[in-house]
């Protein structure tokens, strides 16, 4: 068999089949849970305690309706007092047959998540038919069968080179028919025709824990990211060379936990992760559970010391990334949030990437690096994509510097904040020069020699040390207008040179320099027709076009 990419589809990317009129379901299962809601808490009780006979004589005795072994209040025209064998079968007969536990299991969790906790808790331990819905998945994943099954499935995959974990259908299947619809089809993720007759795989509890706290609601790309990594690691014949997580959901982006592992698992994944030439990560770093008062990182701009990199919310991935020293293509993204933060996790993490391979281990006055500190590591990178982050002109350069022999860079939705040394008080066009993008590409052809195609999206800086909001980067030619266009959002050079990217910094403008330079901008206000986006329009527009993105830097298929 030959295969080149293996995909991992969440449910994030499925719509779960509605076999039944959703309308007359809700109702039907309004009445039963109403009916079963009116059982005592006596009987609720005597359910969930005792043998199966002493719940059944309790539950049949209290109540006009009869519960069944589904937890649900069937209408009867007698009132039983006493429990015989055939009345027991009667039940077991009705629970197979109830409209409730019929119903799909998307409308069940729907429906029980209005019950209170000790209603909620008695339908789960009274009805063993839903229970047995829910059981057979999560024992899949709790035992680490998933990891024996999955490992077992790769190595029947002897040419497999690609494996993606995402959460949603890709529309780039081009060379087919469009549907009836005019939409283009789509591709989609080993096994999940399968997953489109299950019921569900999560119980009730795992969709609570995705509405609660952001820093839980990776809890289950993160498991899936371990059985995967695992599985690989245990299969006798998996010799991938890419491993790519691409996450519409940005609350599902990997933490530190996810790179996490035990030490007896290191040696079996070691050869896996040594041959992975594409690594491709969606991140979410933060400082969760690290009071500031017991540790506070470093907010020196040149740390002189390895311990001035000591972060314990990096730590894990610190250690992954250097059990892959062949990667040749690294793509990381990372979550909205830390366009907010300075300094945040993130940059401070691209700092240490940025560090020479060696650097202060000759230091014996200081702390040198530790399991708990990691050193830099060394990548023969070729091509490097980062998306969504803030961070200083200094670490992207210095990023850049250290991988010399980069041929391709993808940057999207970068900030990069005011140089220390621009007046607000400076010109056009010294505002211009002094602009921290400007400086970067400036510098683009001494500090990556080797590089072939350069390509920017939506990119922002901050044009003053006063102000923290920053401006997006407009590419315009002579006598066009800011627009929220991906035309002028956007540039690509297939051949970058010295003088490709001085015509490339002449067409950058931020809205409020394009304003000043064709006298749109008033002393109070900005005076344009309706055909001009302000900056303000724009940053929406752009805020609600990333939200819909199916990924971030996503290649087509």
């Amino acid at each position: 068999m030959s295969t080149d990419t293996l995909s991992f589809l969440g449910p994030g990317g499925l719509s779960h089949p509605m076999p039944m009129d959703t309308t007359d379901a809700n109702a039907n299962a309004k009445t039963d849970i109403t009916n079963a809601t009116s059982v005592n808490n006596a009987s609720s009780t005597a359910a969930l305690g005792g043998t199966e006979q002493e719940q059944e004589q309790a539950l049949g005795g209290s109540t006009d309706s009869v519960l069944n072994e589904g937890g649900l209040a069937l209408p009867t025209t007698t009132t039983t007092t006493t429990t015989t064998p055939s009345s027991s079968s009667t039940i077991r007969s009705e629970s197979t047959n109830s409209r409730l536990v019929g119903l799909p299991r998307e409308l069940l969790d729907a429906i029980a998540s209005y019950l209170p906790t000790v209603d909620f808790n008695s339908l789960r331990g009274t009805c063993r038919h839903l229970e047995s819905k829910i059981f057979p998945y999560e024992r899949l994943l709790d035992t680490g069968a998933a990891v024996d099954i999955l490992s077992e499935a790769l190595s029947n995959f002897p040419n497999l080179e690609t494996i993606d974990i995402r959460d949603f259908n890709s529309p780039t299947r081009y060379r087919d028919p469009k549907s009836a619809w005019g939409t283009v089809a789509e591709w989609r993720s080993y096994g999940s025709s399968e997953y489109r007759n299950w019921l569900s795989h999560r119980s009730r509890t795992h969709s609570s824990l995705l509405r609660s706290g952001t820093h839980i609601k990776n809890v289950f790309t993160v498991r899936v990211f371990k059985v995967v990594l695992v599985a690989a690691g245990k299969s006798s014949n998996c010799n991938v060379k890419g491993l790519e997580i691409l996450l519409r959901s940005r609350f599902g982006a990997l933490s530190d936990t996810a790179f996490a592992l035990a030490p007896e698992l290191t040696g079996k994944l070691s050869a896996v992760l040594c041959g992975l030439t594409r690594l491709h990560l969606d991140l979410r770093l933060e400082r969760v559970g690290i009071p500031p008062y017991i540790w506070k990182p470093s907010d020196s701009a040149r740390p002189d010391c390895a311990e001035a990199f000591y972060d314990p919310s990096t730590t894990n991935l610190r250690r992954f990334l250097a059990s892959t020293p062949n990667v040749a293509w690294l793509r990381l993204n990372f979550v909205h949030d830390h366009l907010h933060s300075e300094p945040s996790v993130a940059s401070r993490f691209l700092e240490w990437l940025a560090l020479p391979p060696g650097q202060f281990s000759g230091d014996r006055d200081r702390s040198g690096w530790t399991d708990a500190n990691p050193a830099p590591v060394t990548m023969p990178l070729r091509q490097l994509d980062i998306g969504h982050i803030q961070l200083r002109r200094e670490i992207l350069t210095s990023v850049t510097r250290k991988f010399g022999d980069l041929e391709q860079i993808n940057l999207k939705g970068i900030s990069l904040p005011a140089e220390p040394d621009t007046s607000p008080f400076a010109s056009i066009s010294e505002r211009h020069e002094n602009g921290p993008w400007t400086r970067y590409l400036r510098k683009l052809p001494s500090i990556a020699p080797k590089l072939k195609q350069l390509s920017l999206r939506r990119i922002q800086q901050t044009t003053s040390v006063f102000s923290h909001a920053p401006e997006s980067i407009y590419f315009l030619e002579p006598g066009e207008v800011p627009k929220s266009s991906e035309r002028v959002t956007s540039q690509t050079l297939k051949h970058v040179d010295k003088a490709a990217l001085d015509r490339l910094v002449d067409r950058m403008w931020t809205y409020r320099a394009w304003a000043e330079a064709n006298s749109v901008l008033g002393p109070e206000e900005t005076d344009h027709d309706d055909s001009e986006a302000s900056e303000d329009d724009f940053v929406i527009e752009w805020v609600t076009e990333v939200e819909d993105e199916e990924g971030d830097m996503e290649d087509e298929e």
